[in-house]
C-alpha cells in the first residue's frame, strides 16, 4: 500500500523531471513522433486537481483487485481522458505509459507495436497500426481488464517471476504481463 499521496508526489520537481525524461526515452519523444508537450506544459497537467483526486482515489488498488478496478471504472476512465501529454492525435500509448509510471501496480504500459497489436490487430505483420481516437478509453479499459484477468488466472506464475526477478524488468505485475505479451508477439512475428 502506498505511503504517499499524489498531492506531494506531483509537486516534487525532481520526480517530474525524471518522469518526463523517462517517458521521452520510452518513445514518446522520438524523431518519428509522437511528440511530448513542453516540460512547462507537462508540469501544468499535474495542477489539475481532478487528476490528483482520481489518482488518490485509486492509489491502493492493484491489478489483483478486479472488483475494485471495476468499482472505480469511472475514476480510472476520467483520469485517462483528462491527461494530455503529447501533441499526437491519440493518447492511448502516452497516457498508459504515464499512468504506468504513476501507478505501476495497476496500469500496464501500452505500445502500438506489441500490446495494441496483440489485442486489436489481426495481421501480426501489419506495418501501420492505427488507433481510433474515439475508441481509446475502451481500448484502455479492455486491456486493463485483460491484464487483471490474466493475473487472476496465472497468479502463481507471475508471482514466481516477480520473486525471481531474473532480468530486472520484473518491476511490477503489469510489467511482467507486458513482458509475456511482448515475448509472445515477438515469437509469433518471427516464426
Amino acid at each position: 500500500m502506498p505511503n504517499f499521496n499524489y498531492n506531494q508526489l506531483l509537486t516534487n520537481q525532481n520526480f517530474l523531471e525524471y518522469l518526463y525524461a523517462t517517458l521521452a526515452t520510452w518513445g514518446l519523444h522520438s524523431m518519428r513522433g509522437p511528440f511530448m508537450i513542453d516540460f512547462e506544459d507537462f508540469l501544468n497537467v499535474f495542477q489539475d486537481q481532478e487528476i490528483i483526486r482520481n489518482l488518490n482515489e485509486i492509489r491502493d488498488i492493484t491489478l489483483e483487485d478486479t472488483t475494485e478496478i471495476e468499482n472505480h471504472q469511472q475514476d480510472i476512465l476520467n483520469l485517462f481522458n483528462r491527461i494530455k501529454i503529447t501533441t499526437a492525435n491519440t493518447i492511448l500509448v502516452a497516457n498508459s505509459k504515464l499512468l504506468h509510471h504513476l501507478h505501476p501496480d495497476l496500469f500496464p504500459p501500452i505500445d502500438r507495436q506489441y500490446i495494441f497489436r496483440y489485442f486489436y490487430v489481426q495481421d501480426i505483420n501489419a506495418r501501420n497500426i492505427n488507433i481510433n481516437p474515439r475508441r481509446e478509453p475502451t481500448y484502455f479499459w479492455e486491456i486493463l481488464m485483460e491484464y487483471s484477468q490474466f493475473y487472476q488466472g496465472n497468479r502463481n506464475l507471475v508471482d514466481e517471476i516477480m520473486r525471481e526477478n531474473q532480468t530486472g524488468t520484473e518491476t511490477s505485475v503489469p510489467k511482467v504481463i507486458d513482458n509475456f505479451i511482448v515475448g509472445l508477439n515477438f515469437l509469433e512475428r518471427n516464426e
